[in-house]
């Protein structure tokens, strides 16, 4: 009987690419992302990502539902993920996680139960943040969204009940409670409630 060797995972701040990341076949529930061609932990509270704590979970949570809900009622075809979804966007040499996403249907439609990504690009990332988040990492994100395309980037505050909506080619938008955020032509008919987002 042979033993198959297992190989050492890659420390935080290891620099990959995106194929030798690949070839690591990682494990669905892995908290590791290659960002800009470094590895990153999201769960080691001395990285520079997120440490999550109930705030964050809830608000994921609620927006998880909400833009299932519209979803439903939509006659866009698209699918919610959430739960630091693992993604290789479009022209980036990188995989992130992030915490809920709309894809559209042409990039979700050849997944398999055993694909451990989806590669390509969705129309709206959301990033919770939570009290560990470091204001450079969260801003490289934003950043390599927009460049990959993604149409509308939500970066949701729980502590301060915001969220700051960024588009390429405009100034970024706060919502606060007694506002609502809108789809607009890239998710039409959607429409929530801020104060949804954290009740």
């Amino acid at each position: 009987m042979s033993v198959t060797e297992i190989q050492p995972l890659p420390k935080t701040g290891t620099r990959m690419t995106l194929e030798e990341f690949r070839a690591l076949n990682l494990p669905e529930v892995s908290s590791l992302i290659l960002l800009n061609g470094v590895v990153i932990d999201e769960a080691d509270p001395g990285d520079d990502m997120t440490k999550r704590n109930h705030q964050h979970s809830l608000s994921e949570a609620n927006l998880a539902y909400l833009l299932n809900a519209w979803r439903r009622s939509s006659e866009v075809t698209c699918q919610v993920h959430s739960g630091e979804v693992g993604c290789e966007l479009t022209g980036q040499t990188m995989s992130v996680g992030i915490d809920v996403a709309v894809f559209p249907e042409k990039v979700v439609r050849n997944l398999t139960p055993n694909s451990p990504y989806i590669a390509g690009t969705p129309v709206l990332a959301v990033e919770i943040l939570s009290p560990s988040d470091k204001n450079l990492a969260v801003q490289q994100k934003v950043d390599l969204y927009l460049q990959a395309g993604v149409a509308l980037v939500w970066i949701v505050d729980p502590h301060f009940r915001t969220v700051v909506v960024h588009r390429n080619g405009h100034v970024p938008e706060m919502f606060a409670s007694g506002s609502s955020l809108l789809g607009g032509t890239d998710l039409p008919g959607l429409h929530i409630a801020v104060i949804e987002i954290f009740e």
